[in-house]
């Protein structure tokens, strides 16, 4: 466990705001969609990158392990 908060897409949204192409998608690279315990995310960006975001958290909302 790293103890460290699961992220917070609507920040990277707002940051990373002119770079990323569409919405962020919740759901991985397997197409899964999020649930209470594991956040899942895509990111497309304008140069053709893609971010793939899967955290599973425990009940206090803290990463317990990602990729």
């Amino acid at each position: 466990m790293n103890d460290r908060p699961r992220s917070n897409l609507d920040r990277i949204k707002r940051d990373l705001s002119h770079g990323i192409l569409g919405e962020i998608r919740l759901t991985d690279r397997s197409g899964q969609g999020s649930t209470i315990y594991v956040q899942r995310a895509t990111l497309s960006f304008l140069d053709g990158s893609t971010l793939f975001v899967t955290e599973y958290t425990n009940k206090a909302g803290m990463i317990e392990k990602y990729y």
